[in-house]
């Protein structure tokens, strides 16, 4: 879920530190798809992308992170939503954009990385487990954002962190979803803001 507002031109050294961390994510990627994630070994994924074990730890602190390369670059594009001098749209406005970018950037891959890591990560416990620590980064995030803008203590606020934790919720439908019956992916998250936005009504009988 990297933005697409990220630099469009980043220096060389950091092109190439962005090439390395893709080739080693492709590797983990593919490997743990064809033998199970838990049967691959950080020396294996390393070799596959022609790289030392060594290498992969300049790049990533576990086997995990490999598959989640570009979540770091993600954190950073949503706390951009707290520096948000000359836009004075609301929070929640402001969250869309950025979440519906990022979905777009990592399903917008004609390769089918992006397919691929999806249904791995949820299917492998080790790497779902990762991916709800993620998730709890991103509503932690969020309910900071919306916490802000009603100037209140996140940690105390109870409607910040529903609506942060509703948004999670509606990524991981989304990704159920586009991983069961294809489709956008964008388009599903969308669809889910829009019933949060519109408030969910529960059927009673």
């Amino acid at each position: 879920m990297l933005s697409k507002n990220s630099p469009a031109s980043p220096p060389p050294h950091q092109r190439r530190k962005q090439r390395g961390r893709r080739r080693l994510a492709e590797a983990a990627v593919r490997l743990a798809s064809q033998y199970g994630f838990a049967n691959v070994t950080v020396e294996q994924i390393a070799d596959a992308a022609d790289y030392s074990a060594s290498t992969f730890f300049r790049h990533f602190k576990t086997k995990e992170d490999a598959v989640f390369f570009d979540v770091a670059d993600q954190y950073q594009s949503l706390r951009s939503v707290l520096e948000h001098e000359g836009d004075d749209r609301p929070a929640w406005d402001r969250v869309r954009e950025v979440i519906l970018d990022s979905v777009a950037y990592w399903a917008d891959d004609n390769s089918g990385f992006a397919v691929t890591r999806t249904a791995l990560f949820l299917k492998e416990t080790l790497l779902y487990k990762r991916y709800l620590e993620i998730s709890a980064e991103y509503e932690s995030i969020m309910a900071g954002i919306f916490a802000e803008e009603r100037g209140v203590d996140a940690n105390e606020d109870f409607y910040s962190r529903v609506l942060a934790g509703a948004i999670v919720g509606a990524f991981r439908t989304s990704f159920h979803v586009w991983s069961r019956n294809g489709g956008s992916l964008p388009e599903h998250l969308s669809r889910g803001l829009n019933l949060i936005e519109a408030g969910l009504q529960p059927h009673r009988r």
